[in-house]
């Protein structure tokens, strides 16, 4: 289970995990945003880039960092 704090829609997730995991998200609004990133398997935490092409045809870059929620 993914949950984005602070997205204003909620996007639907797939992906694989190889040497870097790979995730695709498709949202409501049109926007294909790809996640790509290392895996830290003894934390539970994921880091890397997202990219995507926003609704106005340009390019959106940045990084994130994903961590397992306790509990």
């Amino acid at each position: 289970m993914l949950t984005v704090v602070g997205a204003e829609t909620d996007c639907t997730v797939t992906g694989r995990r190889a040497r870097t995991v790979k995730m695709d998200l498709a949202c409501p609004d049109g926007t294909r945003p790809r996640l790509t990133g290392r895996l830290d398997t003894t934390t539970g935490t994921l880091t890397g880039a997202v990219s995507f092409v926003s609704r106005h045809g340009k390019p959106k870059h940045g990084t994130f960092t994903l961590s397992k929620r306790s509990g």
